[in-house]
């Protein structure tokens, strides 16, 4: 039972990570592999309780089965926007295969975040000396590499320099989206931006 258990759980965070996440996203894969757990429960229970008379299994079983289906229905539940909405009204997101990047709107002001942590807004802020301190440091510097995006302050600050090229590296695809649809992406349209 050990090794059953030890083989299923491998296989079930193989499948779970590199298959079902990617494929279908968190709100499906939640549902399949509960969905999982619970048929092998009720086949498992129907095989050892069977002082329990079958109308009464088959019930239990049939009751199981609507509560897995009709909570989430009821409560309305999607994941991850629901956890990627709590602090806020929840904008847009996207779920990517390194993580959950999410626009959310707090007041006046739209916020970038990344796993709910804040990335940057939609005002200037002190994300831009990023980019002028370090130009001011090395002025000669004509190739820069910026990693990782936000909501692109730091990189686009440093198209007002005398630059030749802008590399900037982002891990999750979803985020550059977010960015140019709910931000000042005019930078990126900058052909020394790559």
């Amino acid at each position: 039972m050990t090794a059953i258990n030890l083989v299923g759980c491998i296989t079930g965070s193989i499948a779970s990570g590199f298959f079902f996440l990617p494929v279908i996203g968190l709100h499906w894969t939640l549902m399949v592999v509960t969905g999982t757990g619970l048929v092998l429960a009720l086949a498992t229970w129907w095989q050892l309780a069977t002082e329990i008379a079958s109308w009464s299994r088959i019930s239990m079983a049939a009751l199981g089965c609507m509560l897995w289906i009709g909570i989430p229905g009821y409560f309305r539940t999607s994941l991850p926007r629901d956890f990627l909405g709590t602090d806020g009204e929840l904008v847009d997101s996207r779920e990517g295969v390194n993580a959950n990047v999410s626009v959310s709107r707090k007041g006046e002001l739209l916020h970038l975040e990344i796993n709910r942590m804040w990335q940057g807004q939609n005002v200037k802020n002190h994300q831009v000396f990023a980019a002028h301190i370090p130009w001011m440091l090395n002025t000669d510097a004509r190739k820069v590499l910026v990693i990782g995006l936000g909501t692109g302050q730091t990189a686009g600050s440093f198209t007002v320099h005398d630059i030749e090229r802008l590399d900037c590296i982002e891990i999750e695809d979803g985020l550059i989206q977010l960015v140019e649809q709910h931000f000042d992406a005019q930078w990126m349209k900058d052909p020394r931006v790559q």
